[in-house]
């Protein structure tokens, strides 16, 4: 066998090698997670009628209306509140209350519940006029997001695994990984080429 015939077994070996490590389980991966998001999406449902109780219970402070809905229109209304919530934490409207600040606030976004969550350290007391302050800064930034009377509940000890934290968005490039390894799979490639015909 010479040299030419093995150069190109060797890069049909690698370029199978290639396929099984990194472009069938990229594109495997994308559909897994792809179906595990519109499941996640159909299970989706507003708790507008915890939301009510919440308003009566007297413990915590609740305005605003969530609507009933369910699947997608849930979930495009939870997009809706997580963009009002991410204007909010990166232009740090809410920064003077929290705790961080000496404020009783220890963190605040929107829930799948279809409201915005602001949690108050359990054993802090809000007042008055810093929770008017607090809505007020939600409502105005609701508004100018198109959304007239957005639910808001602030209640102590909020459970933080309810809560989306806004502004933490990744700053990968989509299949940046794949296209690294197709670089440095051609390159390789080229190099063994040129060993082989030194050769």
């Amino acid at each position: 066998m010479n040299n030419a015939n093995k150069t190109t077994i060797l890069i049909i070996i690698s370029f199978l090698f290639f396929l099984t490590l990194v472009v069938f389980p990229f594109f495997a991966a994308g559909q897994t997670d792809s179906d595990s998001l519109s499941n996640e999406i159909r299970v989706i449902k507003t708790e507008n009628d915890f939301f009510e109780k919440i308003k009566q219970n007297g413990e915590d402070i609740a305005v605003g209306t969530v609507p009933d809905l369910e699947g997608e229109d849930a979930y495009e209304w939870y997009l809706q509140l997580d963009s009002v919530s991410e204007k909010v934490y990166n232009e740090g409207l809410l920064n003077p209350y929290l705790r961080s600040n000496n404020g009783p606030v220890t963190g605040h976004g929107a829930t799948m519940a279809g409201y915005i969550g602001v949690s108050i350290c359990p054993n802090c007391e809000i007042s008055k006029s810093d929770a008017d302050e607090i809505i007020r800064i939600y409502q105005e930034a609701g508004e100018e997001a198109g959304i007239e009377n957005i639910p808001i509940v602030i209640a102590k000890g909020y459970p933080q695994n309810a809560i989306s934290e806004p502004g933490e968005k990744s700053n990968a490039i989509p299949g940046y990984e794949m296209i690294y390894s197709t670089i440095v799979f051609f390159v390789t490639i080229g190099f063994l080429i040129r060993i082989r015909n030194k050769k």
